[in-house]
């Protein structure tokens, strides 16, 4: 089973600066949904394994307030299609929540500090509060602009929020060998899916190291923001 629609990497070339790119082109549209099919037609034995392990993880969730298990992807080479085995769990702790959204942390990003409250605070305002100079509406937030655009969001999980979660997506950022390409974040459409993996939730991923921290001391919100 393979998930298509990848955004190729080829060509961007290296810099000291890490040099973001968005996942989303390879994570949207109907590509994990006819993925699933297909694995459900060619192995119903496995597929059936999957769901019944998603539906435990459910279960545990719907038990928990605070804290919560996701399904990330590991973005490796992107001319290659995602597999099954590339879906890794993520513990996580919300650690804001207002005006219909939530943000959770990664829990080892946040034993890293790659993220401390501050970034957290930061990234809850631009999405709520104000997004400043250079904006299509600097006295709204990122998600009222959103809206006014787009309309209102799917609401998969039916409880009326949108949920962040900022992770060390797991791509081929690689400095020591002179990879300078990372994913900044990404929407998965597999998420607004009732398959395999879905974390049935409107949910969008940001990326933790490179994205927010850089070296010792050094965070910035700008570049994720930006994806």
């Amino acid at each position: 089973m393979t998930f298509p629609l990848y955004l190729p990497a080829q060509g961007l070339p290296d810099r000291a600066a890490p040099a973001r790119l968005c996942a989303t082109p390879f994570t949207g549209g109907e590509g994990p949904v006819n993925a699933w099919k297909i694995l459900h037609r060619n192995r119903p034995a496995f597929y059936r394994e999957l769901l019944a392990e998603d539906a435990l993880l459910q279960r545990q969730n719907s038990a928990r307030s605070d804290v919560r298990t996701f399904w990330a992807v590991k973005v490796g080479d992107l001319s290659q299609p995602i597999e099954p085995e590339d879906f890794y769990r993520v513990e996580a702790t919300r650690r804001a929540e207002g005006e219909g959204v939530v943000i959770w942390v990664e829990d080892e990003s946040w034993a890293q500090e790659y993220v401390t409250q501050v970034e957290v605070d930061r990234i809850f305002d631009a999405l709520t509060r104000e997004t400043g100079a250079g904006s299509l509406d600097p006295g709204e937030g990122i998600i009222a602009i959103e809206r006014s655009v787009f309309g209102e969001t799917p609401n998969k999980g039916d409880d009326g929020l949108i949920h962040f979660l900022i992770l060390d997506i797991q791509d081929t950022y690689d400095p020591d060998n002179n990879v300078s390409t990372f994913i900044a974040g990404y929407f998965f459409a597999n998420d607004q899916g009732d398959g395999p993996r879905s974390n049935r939730l409107d949910l969008l991923y940001i990326d933790a190291y490179p994205g927010i921290y850089r070296k010792e001391g050094d965070r910035r919100t700008g570049t994720v923001l930006a994806t």
